[in-house]
Parts: structure tokens; C-alpha cells; sequence
């Protein structure tokens, strides 16, 4: 059966959840901890394996054997997974973001949720992603495309898995920045550049933090005509300057 014609009852895809959560964490060597400190691209491919055998009756085995391929990113900060199609139309790839899964779940104080569903751990996080590639996977084989904004695709995401939205809410670098370093956008800070210190304004985080540096040399104009340089600073190397306001008698 082409899984688009699938639909389990509620308790039913948590019965199935269970029996793959559970098997990943006795079967796959890093997750026996939830909160891992390693994953590589074969533990996906085991992950994915044991959803096609619990929800799929191995459709992907049996359709797409040796077609499906798994990766880990450290580049991708926003999204938390991604789905590509490989030359030649030679079959799909896969990818993670370690870089998220990795900032997340580290003192945060605040409930991470994945395709709507809360998430206690770094597995269930990789499990909703996965499970969102899953979908476009799915739909890419079956009708050519995906588009997860689309009601056909939520429909399958809620009928499969429970997934009540498309979005996730794992630690993003600016949030990790805050939580981390107490940096925001919008602060003045300084850094040794070399030999001589930098004073400029954070316009951009990711994993690094963008920041322009008044030149009259610079290549960026503002609006006022006024010149910068832009740097890219690793946040770690990064001073806040406290600006201090004259006060007015």
C-alpha cells in the first residue's frame, strides 16, 4: 500500500512512536542517552529504518532500495532538516542539522517543540524531524513534489505522526547567543582585530555574529552616508561595550 492511503488512529501512531523510540535507544548505540553527545548520518539511516518497518511495512526497502541517503549538517542553522533530490534524479539525500540539535537542550528554559509536538530530548527532536522528511519524501516519490505549507502534506504529517504544525522551535544561534553570551542585535560590542580593537554594532547572528565597524574606508553605506566594514566574529571573542547616555539637566 502507498503510504499517502494510510491513516492510524491517534493511539495507535503513539503505540508505533513507542515501539520506534524504543528501539532506538536499546538498538542504536548513541541514543541509548537521550540527550546525545554524538550522532552520525548511519544512525539516521537505523532511525529511518525502523520507521519503514513500524509505519511503512518497509515501503522505502521495497520501492527505493539504496536510493535514500543520510547526512548531518553543521551549516544549516535555521532549518532543522532538508530533503534534496540527487543528480541525475538518482535518488534522495536526507540532512540534519546537528548545529541546531546541538544548541538545543542545553539549560534551556523553555518547552522545544517540533512540528507542534513538545519534545523532552535530542532524540524525539530528531524523530519529529525525521519524521517531517519522511512526509516530503513520501510525496516527492508519489506525486513529483512536496510543499509542507500545502493541507495535502499536513494532512498525511497529522494522519502518520500527530504533526499538528511545520515548524520547529529548536535553539536558534540568536537564541543561543542571548542564553550563552548575553549578546543581541543591536549591541555595541568590541574585539581584537589584528593587534588593534574594534568597537562596531551586531547586525546578524548565526554562527557567527555579524558586526559593523565605522570606517571611512568601509565598502557598506548607511542611509546618513556614514561607512563601515563588516566582520564576521566568532561569538566567544566578542566584549559588550555598555553605552553610556549624557544625562540632560
Amino acid at each position: 500500500m502507498n503510504p499517502v492511503e494510510l491513516k492510524y488512529s491517534p493511539a495507535e501512531v503513539v503505540k508505533r512512536l513507542r515501539r520506534v523510540s524504543h528501539e532506538a535507544r536499546t538498538g542504536i548505540a548513541n541514543f541509548n542517552q537521550g540527550n546525545f553527545e554524538q550522532i552520525s548520518p548511519q544512525d539516521i539511516r537505523r532511525l529511518f529504518e525502523l520507521y519503514d518497518r513500524f509505519f511503512l511495512d518497509n515501503y522505502f526497502d521495497k520501492t527505493q532500495s539504496g536510493r535514500i541517503f543520510f547526512d548531518l549538517s553543521m551549516r544549516m542553522t535555521n532549518a532543522g532538516g532538508k530533503i534534496t533530490i540527487r543528480k541525475n534524479s538518482d535518488g534522495y539525500t536526507i540532512t540534519l542539522s546537528a548545529f541546531l540539535l546541538f544548541k538545543t537542550f542545553k539549560r534551556d528554559k523553555r518547552d522545544i517543540t517540533v512540528n507542534g509536538r513538545i519534545c523532552k530530548d535530542r532524540l524525539e527532536a530528531v524523530m519529529r524531524i525525521l519524521e517531517h522528511e519522511i512526509v516530503h519524501l513520501i510525496e516527492l516519490i508519489t506525486y513529483g513534489e512536496s510543499r509542507c505549507k500545502q493541507p495535502r502534506f499536513q494532512d498525511l504529517a497529522y494522519r502518520l505522526f500527530l504533526h499538528t504544525d511545520t515548524s520547529h522551535q529548536l535553539v536558534t544561534q540568536r537564541e543561543a547567543a542571548c542564553r550563552d553570551f548575553h549578546l543581541h542585535i543591536g549591541d555595541t560590542v568590541e574585539f581584537d582585530f589584528q593587534g588593534d580593537t574594534c568597537q562596531g554594532v551586531i547586525t546578524g547572528i548565526r554562527k557567527r555574529a555579524t558586526v559593523m565597524v565605522a570606517d571611512k574606508q568601509g565598502d557598506y553605506r548607511d542611509a546618513r552616508g556614514n561607512k563601515y566594514k563588516k566582520f564576521y566574529v566568532p561569538l566567544q571573542l566578542l566584549r559588550q561595550v555598555k553605552m553610556v547616555t549624557e544625562k540632560q539637566s
